[in-house]
């Protein structure tokens, strides 16, 4: 019932690099830096959020490879079993040292490895085979140097096994992993922007040619990424995921083993001068789990008299990967720490989630994809209890992203101030229900929902906008005015559409007592609702009987479209309605009094436009507005540049739409602006 992946592509095309010899380091031998670490020192305290996007990207701290006699980082290993991390230098004129240090910079060896040439990117350690492995561009050659248990290499020439790989034909390796579960080695191919698979034969072997023969060589492409001047190679030991560097953006790129997109992840904002090799090793954080992985960049610096030399930075990724790392998702909920995200893969999952006491994002692959699929691809299933509990402990940057929640009390039950983003919330009794709190709720589909697509009880301010609301049993959206006192409530519904409710597309039900609210209510398509399109009740009726009470909060209704409804605005004596389009109601408004005004509005195929309603008669408009299906103006259509961009009633300004606002003369009547391009191509 589970799986998981995913990742949001970065611009810019991918360089294809001519048919030619690999990339290939200038001297003669290049040397091999063995460095043992007990991964809890050498540190730089503090750490550093990543600027930009979500901020998962976190640098821990840092190496200084100049303290263990490194100027040039590039290429990078580890063994897991000795804590030991090989270091490959950039190319030089004179060899570098191989050196191993403890973690308190105690010299141990020094090491040079049998090597003609190699682009110091491509070295990966294989546990399987306890061995260290570099690609020698000379030779065309993967050779093999023996590990022993403590970690020391051996790299005497006689007993180094070498594998020629000329079979892949590979142009420009720059960077080399192996799975840690069966030894298997990638080899990214920047040149053609894929990675090739070498599963070893017998005893280890990694001779190409035997392997293309027995089908155990295959490439995945990475081109659709869209990312460039790609370097390193790194396999997370416990996911099973693939990293690599795009230097160019100075992003990180995470996919399966298939070439499929996991994420794309900015490295953290002014952190790295030249990023290069990267691996994953033991956490550095002495109070983390010994399993706990981090990965290891390395960063060459600046070769020139500016002096900056090179370094080796821990970053944490602060993802929790569903299932491959957490078993459940509320596993996963209960690993994270504040800013965290968890990624749930596809698949079906059977759970009652509950947010509490974080701040984090929770998300399906999406969030990082913008595969819109695996919106659908990636449920959560309540049976019938409510899908998600929002408890008020969580912070407002807390994030519900990418996930279809179906068949629950409630699918999102929300007592906090929380961000609900591009989920399908589908079948449930309400599909969300705000306690209190409130925040975004932005993108969404709701279909099918048993009584509210969206129910706002306690003191709640929301934006609620540009979601899709179909076929609620009950209302699209149900606004309860409990008893509150104190900063003003604000309440903006814009750019949503809101079809086939089964009572109203809006209900507002006032109690007793004043609240401090306000409600703004624009741009919004509201069509085919059995009772009203708006309807007004009071005293906590919930039950549309048309009375149109007169609720007393401020209500802004501004350039809307309602269409077809039973009944279009009903109620409200402190309502300021502004170029709206209200079609084919049995009654378009009604009980609209008090201080309300409505001014500079649309009517058309009403069985009555108004009754008991403020209506400014000299601005009303009565005529066929052409409007297609959706609720778009077609070319002709009376209500286009018919509105009004500034709008004061009683001294307060109303309205202030700037020219970047609409298109033409003065804004179009009703929700959607016609586009005068697309009226000239409008096809009946």
């Amino acid at each position: 019932m589970q799986q998981g992946t995913l990742s949001e592509g970065a611009s810019g095309g991918f360089p294809r690099a001519g048919v030619g010899s690999h990339r290939v380091a200038p001297r003669a031998t290049q040397c091999l830096l063995a460095i043992a670490l007990v991964l809890g020192h050498l540190l730089s305290p503090g750490g550093t959020l990543a600027q930009g996007e979500q901020g998962f990207v976190r640098v821990e701290r840092t190496l200084d490879s100049g303290d263990m006699g490194l100027e040039r980082p590039v290429g990078l290993a580890y063994a897991q079993g000795p804590d030991r991390l090989y270091v490959v230098e950039a190319p030089g004129e004179t060899p570098v040292d191989v050196v191993a240090v403890t973690a308190q910079e105690e010299r141990i060896e020094s090491v040079r490895v049998a090597v003609s040439q190699m682009d110091p990117l491509n070295v990966a350690y294989d546990p399987v085979g306890e061995r260290l492995l570099l690609l020698d561009s000379a030779s065309d050659e993967i050779v093999a140097v023996a590990v022993a248990e403590d970690g020391t290499l051996q790299p005497d020439p006689a007993s180094a096994a070498r594998y020629p790989i000329g079979a892949l034909d590979l142009r420009e390796p720059r960077g080399m992993a192996v799975d840690p579960r069966d030894g298997a080695l990638y080899i990214l191919d920047a040149a053609l922007s894929d990675v090739v698979r070498l599963a070893p034969g017998a005893g280890g072997d990694l001779d190409a040619a035997s392997a293309v023969d027995a089908g155990r060589v295959s490439r995945v492409d990475l081109s659709s990424a869209g990312l460039y001047d790609l370097r390193g190679l790194a396999m997370h030991p416990t996911t099973g995921h693939l990293f690599t560097l795009a230097a160019g953006g100075q992003r990180l790129f995470e996919f399966l083993p298939t070439g499929d997109e996991v994420a794309i992840l900015p490295l953290p904002v002014g952190e790295f001068l030249a990023p290069q090799g990267l691996v994953f090793g033991r956490s550095g954080d002495l109070t983390d789990a010994p399993e706990t992985m981090n990965l290891y960049v390395a960063d060459a610096g600046l070769p020139d008299a500016r002096g900056a030399r090179g370094r080796i930075v821990e970053v944490l990724l602060a993802i929790i990967h569903v299932p491959e790392e957490a078993p459940t998702i509320q596993d996963g909920i209960d690993r994270a720490r504040d800013g965290d995200l968890v990624l749930v893969g596809p698949g079906t999952y059977q759970e009652n989630l509950t947010l509490q006491d974080t701040t984090i994002t929770l998300a399906s692959r999406f969030f990082t994809t913008r595969d819109a699929a695996l919106i659908e691809q990636t449920v959560i299933d309540g049976a019938k209890d409510t899908v998600i509990t929002v408890e008020p402990s969580v912070g407002p940057d807390t994030a519900i992203v990418g996930l279809t929640i179906q068949n629950g009390k409630d699918g999102i039950s929300a007592d906090a101030t929380l961000h609900i983003l591009h989920n399908r919330i589908v079948g449930n009794k309400d599909g969300i229900d705000y306690e209190s709190g409130g925040g975004t709720c932005r993108w969404n589909v709701f279909e099918g929902n048993r009584d509210d697509a969206i129910d706002l009880d306690g003191p709640t301010a929301a934006l609620i906008e540009d979601n899709v609301i179909r076929n609620s049993r009950d209302d699209g959206i149900e606004i309860r005015l409990h008893r509150y006192s104190g900063p003003t409530l604000e309440i903006t519904i814009r750019r949503n559409t809101i079809t086939g409710s089964g009572e109203d597309g809006i209900q507002i039900i006032d109690y007793r007592d004043l609240s401090d609210r306000v409600i703004r209510i624009e741009r919004n398509v509201i069509a085919d609702s059995v009772d009203a399109g708006i309807g007004m009740m009071d005293d906590g009726v919930t039950t549309e009987d048309f009375r149109g009470a007169p609720i007393p909060e401020r209500i802004y209704l501004l350039n809307n479209t309602l269409l077809n409804n039973g009944h279009g605005v009903t109620g409200g004596s402190n309502l300021i309605a502004v170029n709206n389009i209200l079609v084919g109601s049995e009654l378009a408004l009604k009980n609209v009094r008090g201080d309300s005004i409505v001014a500079h509005n649309l009517f058309w195929g009403n069985g009555t436009n108004y009754q008991n309603a403020n209506v400014a008669a000299t601005s009303a408009i009565v005529a066929d507005p052409l409007l297609d299906d959706d609720g778009r103006l077609r070319p002709g259509s009376p209500a286009i540049d018919r509105g009004v961009a500034s709008f004061t009633w009683k001294g307060e300004a109303v309205l202030d739409y700037s020219p970047a606002d609409y298109w033409g003369k003065a804004p179009d009547l009703g929700a959607l602006e016609a586009h005068p391009l697309l009226s000239l191509l409008h096809v009946d």
